[in-house]
């Protein structure tokens, strides 16, 4: 609960951020193709995942969190 997340291009722009909800979930929407990395960070640690998205995707990511 209340990870934060962003999401950023190659270059390093931040493109989108949200916060998990109270079961840990999250959504983002209007996500631009191409190579992103996700950020996730929380209480318990933090986590980086390169994800890869083509017009139309529609994808589910389980990030495990570890320490900092």
């Amino acid at each position: 609960e209340g990870a934060d997340l962003q999401v950023r291009s190659e270059d390093g722009q931040t493109v989108a951020q949200a916060r998990s909800d109270r079961r840990g979930e999250f959504e983002l929407t209007d996500l631009p193709p191409g190579r992103l990395r996700l950020l996730v960070s929380c209480a318990q640690g933090s986590a980086s995942l390169p994800i890869e998205l083509r017009p139309g995707d529609r994808q589910r990511q389980d990030v495990e969190i570890g320490p900092r």
